[in-house]
């Protein structure tokens, strides 16, 4: 059987390593010892807005912003092994956006230096998700320390895990307190029984409205709450209970004196109906009494 030169089977397996590269989705460019670009995939080239042939022969730092323009001695390169970062570079028509980075310096039989290779990934899309992420969880936050709601998060075991600025101002707890006690212990005893019920629904991942309570402030004060709770899932999984209340107290006193005041009117209404019949009945009572006594005149006459 004849052998086939060893020439054309280091060409096959070339071939075959830079049509696995050209079918890459990343970007992946070989750089020599000196920065010069010897090899660039289609990706990397699309990416940038270049052709190929516009690429070969050009120093590497074209695809990064001239502020940005700083390379690694070979050797300092070789002793990171592979060199992560992300970074922005520039396309052709000057557009920046940000990539993921990793860069390898190379090195033959005998520690002879052939090159760098670095990969490429366009991570604008994903930076963009990050920062609008980032944007809602600034908002959230915000609106979190500034609400005047009392917002609280209850793990499964009763205990804290987070309150709100609100939350302690009104209590008259600290953070490191509130981690010593439970929910329990904050609760009015008279609403203990429906509080423990409406915690289970929810942590079986039902969602409350216009839930009523009484919390115990630190130093004993009642405060009538009114709120909805719902539960907070990860995994498909309740993980804690989250709930947003209003204190209602300074309404419920209001509401306790409305009803005061109405129970003296309905009283006094009474009062005064009844005394009306029964000057009616005592009127009645006396022309009943006048007629009794005309007959009784007229009957002397005779």
């Amino acid at each position: 059987m004849k052998k086939e030169p060893k020439l054309s089977l280091d060409y096959a397996m070339y071939k075959m390593l830079q049509d696995s590269l050209d079918a890459l989705p990343i970007g992946v460019t070989i750089s020599d010892i000196e920065g010069k670009i010897i090899y660039t995939n289609t990706a990397e080239a699309t990416m940038h807005g270049y052709a190929i042939e516009e690429l070969i022969g050009k120093d590497a730092r074209i695809f990064a912003p001239l502020q940005q323009w700083k390379r690694l001695k070979f050797e300092e390169l070789y002793k990171i092994g592979a060199w992560k970062r992300e970074s922005i570079n520039i396309k052709k028509n000057g557009e920046l956006f940000f990539v993921q980075l990793t860069s390898i310096a190379v090195k033959r039989e005998k520690d002879v230096p052939i090159g760098i290779i670095t990969v490429c990934e366009d991570i604008t899309k994903q930076k963009k998700s990050e920062e609008m992420l980032k944007e809602s969880d600034e908002r959230y936050r915000s609106l979190f320390e500034n609400a005047h709601d009392m917002i609280q998060s209850v793990a499964p075991d009763g205990h804290f895990i987070f309150v709100n600025p609100a939350w302690l101002k009104t209590m008259g707890y600290t953070w490191d307190e509130l981690q010593k006690i439970t929910i329990l212990d904050i609760l009015h005893p008279s609403c203990i029984p429906h509080c423990t019920q409406a915690f289970q629904k929810v942590m079986s991942g039902e969602s409350l409205s216009n839930v009523e309570a009484i919390f115990v402030a630190k130093d004993g004060r009642l405060i009538n709450v009114e709120g909805n709770v719902n539960a907070r899932f990860i995994g498909g999984k309740v993980v804690a209970s989250h709930g947003i209340f209003r204190d209602i107290t300074e309404h419920k006193k209001s509401e306790e004196e409305i009803k005061k005041r109405v129970n003296e009117l309905e009283e006094f209404y009474d009062m005064a109906v009844g005394r009306e019949l029964r000057m009616k009945q005592l009127k009645e009572e006396n022309e009943e009494l006048n007629e009794e006594l005309e007959k009784l005149k007229s009957s002397k006459n005779q």
